[in-house]
């Protein structure tokens, strides 16, 4: 059996006892999810919205939260994008990022904007 990148992933996330993976599928991670298909102890979990898997993981995570499980959520985020969790997001990391990369976010954040 060839092992690929998408295969250790899985690998790793049965190894952490991750039961569950909410995440939004797509073009950029099909290989992902055919790995968490033929996985026995991690299950997929699909949504059409990143709001939706952030939701639906939490939920989650709070009934499993007494086992010590942890629930991982595979999104890509727009930051161009005004959500509640965007706006976490970016209150919790944009700091940490270096001034250029953070103006380069910006001008990208805001170019989407003018183009949308």
């Amino acid at each position: 059996m060839k092992k690929t990148g998408a295969w250790l992933a899985v690998h790793a996330l049965e190894q952490l006892g991750v039961r569950y993976a909410f995440g939004i599928p797509g073009v950029h991670n099909t290989e992902l999810y055919d790995a968490l298909n033929d996985s026995k102890q991690t299950t997929p979990i699909l949504v059409t919205h990143d709001d939706g898997a952030i939701a639906a993981a939490i939920r989650e995570a709070r009934s499993i939260a007494a086992a010590g499980r942890p629930v991982i959520v595979a999104v890509a985020i727009d930051y161009s994008k005004r959500s509640a969790f965007t706006r976490g997001v970016m209150k919790t990391n944009f700091r940490r990022f270096p001034l250029a990369q953070r103006l380069r976010m910006a001008a990208r954040a805001l170019r989407r904007r003018l183009s949308s």
